[in-house]
């Protein structure tokens, strides 16, 4: 006797602690001797940067930086720039997570408070939203089809999975020369870059991907004493190694953009009208696979004893997958009501706090943050607010609630303002809002079957002949197995045809199976 297994290999990823944790930091910034005493604070800008990642038993352990970008009215009433660099270490609990799993991190700035303890010491204090997943990636084989040269009945299931197969971080440089806009006055000093990913593609190919997107950069600076603004476009396309990844792979990426650095130059003509921009961009490749299989989800012999091996098993689908538009548009008042008559600069970032499934629709809530910087009868002033934003996704089919997860991501497409009076600004953003939906269950799968062909299976207590009436729930294969025979051996004897639907009360005859 022989029994042979059709054995087919599942990579299972398991989330094994996905958490939020908030991260607050302050700093006390001292002027540099270069620069003149500071009178009050414009804007405050925190960059957040993620070195090193750690994993050890339940914990998480992040280590990074926090850039302050700070822009200051002087006691000589001129815009002054300080940037600023403090380390920080965050630990987070990760319940089951071990050496060996793999993390995704992202960082988003919640808000930044700012204020002046005199005209040597600003203070800043932000709040920094941490979104961490540790995975545990492994495989397994379960069993798919039993071959055997005595009577092996098993019950198979079919299923289908979306699992997340790797999870890959590669960092490309930025190095790339632009040119202002035409008319544009010259550069005398950089104040502030700001530098935003506008759109982005993926595409991959066995072991390589190929990302191409577009930057914005957005630089403040001066010129014979006034402040102006220019706006450029900054194309990549970066291929890289990606071990495992193939062309038939669901694959998302997410880009952080890290050590921003911009400096003038002169051009042909020798002025300087030029402005060189280096940028590491961090690019956080996930690629899901996508598998329909068969599995046994129950086996015996009516024969002999044999030692099934079971093991439960959490499958993931990909239940839909949606992306929208979401136009705000809002006016924005200056600090102490200061009137205005010029814009400078408007910088946006946006962050989503919430995602959850009702109703068969996905609910997203975040805000935007709108920075304005403008040029009023007191000055130079500033103007900063968060508008709220809620976006209803609707599912493309019905999902259980009870075992669906959806994530949700926005990017600020476009942003645009008009003075409407002399005190506020009339601002509009939209943004392209993406959800995905997966779901989870568990099933119960075969890993390994064993025949003792050495202990057979003792029918001498069973009646030649057993009169069985079919119970509530009773299927044709349960009978079977409970009785030490064949379903078709149960249908032969009742003459019933292999699509037979039971009924309760209905009279079976089952015989002994010799």
């Amino acid at each position: 006797m022989s029994i042979e297994l059709n054995m087919e290999q599942l990579s299972i990823t398991e989330d094994k602690c996905p958490s939020k944790t908030r991260i607050i930091n302050e700093a006390d910034i001292i002027v540099p001797d270069s620069k003149p005493d500071a009178v009050r604070v414009l804007e405050a800008d925190a960059v957040p940067q993620i070195n090193e990642k750690y994993i050890s038993r339940d914990y998480l352990t992040l280590s990074g930086t926090i850039n302050y970008r700070i822009l200051y009215v002087s006691d000589g009433g001129t815009v002054e720039s300080i940037d600023y660099t403090t380390p920080f270490s965050q630990q987070i609990d990760a319940q089951g997570a071990d050496d060996g799993m793999t993390s995704c991190v992202h960082c988003s700035v919640s808000h930044v408070e700012h204020t002046v303890r005199n005209s040597r010491k600003l203070n800043v204090k932000s709040a920094i939203d941490v979104s961490a997943h540790t995975y545990d990636m492994s495989s397994v084989s379960v069993v798919s089809g039993v071959e055997a040269d005595i009577s092996v009945p098993s019950r198979t299931a079919a299923a289908e999975s979306f699992n997340l197969a790797l999870c890959s971080e590669n960092t490309f440089g930025i190095d790339d020369t632009v040119k202002l806009p035409a008319a544009s006055p010259v550069i005398d000093e950089i104040l502030k870059c700001d530098i935003r990913m506008a759109e982005s593609e993926l595409k991959v190919v066995t072991n390589k991907a190929v990302a191409k997107g577009r930057l914005t950069l957005t630089t403040l600076y001066r010129s014979d004493g006034e402040i102006c603004c220019a706006e450029n476009e900054i194309p990549f396309t970066q291929i890289t190694d990606v071990d495992s990844v193939t062309a038939d792979m669901y694959t998302e990426a997410d880009y952080d953009i890290k050590n921003l650095s911009c400096a003038r130059e002169l051009d042909d003509d020798g002025t300087m009208s030029l402005i060189n921009v280096r940028a590491d961009i961090c690019m956080t490749i996930r690629a899901y696979e996508e598998k329909n299989f068969e599995y046994i989800s129950d086996v015996y012999s009516p024969d002999y004893d044999i030692e099934v091996e079971s093991a439960p098993l959490t499958i993931g689908t990909l239940a839909d997958t949606a992306t929208a538009q979401h136009t705000l548009n809002e006016s924005v008042a200056f600090d102490d009501g200061c009137t205005v008559d010029k814009i400078y600069s408007m910088t946006t970032s946006v962050c989503v706090e919430r995602c959850a499934i009702s109703c068969n629709r996905v609910e997203i809530g975040g805000f935007v943050t709108v920075c304005l910087l403008g040029r009023g009868e007191c000055g130079v002033c500033s103007a900063q607010r968060q508008i709220s934003f809620e976006h209803e996704m609707p599912l493309s089919r019905a999902v259980d609630e009870r075992c669906a997860r959806a994530v949700a991501d926005a990017a600020i497409e476009h942003a645009s303002y008009n003075i409407e009076n002399d005190t506020s600004v009339q601002v509009r953003i939209v943004l392209r809002i993406s959800s995905k939906v997966m779901c989870e269950r568990t099933v119960n799968a075969i890993t390994n079957i064993v025949l003792d062909e050495e202990k057979k299976i003792d029918k001498s207590t069973q009646s030649g002949i057993t009169v069985y009436f079919v119970q509530s729930g009773d299927e044709l294969w349960d009978i079977a197995k409970r009785y030490h025979t064949t379903s078709e051996d149960i249908l032969g004897t009742n003459k019933l045809e292999s699509d037979v639907t039971l009924s309760v009360g209905q009279q079976l005859l089952i015989p002994k199976r010799n």
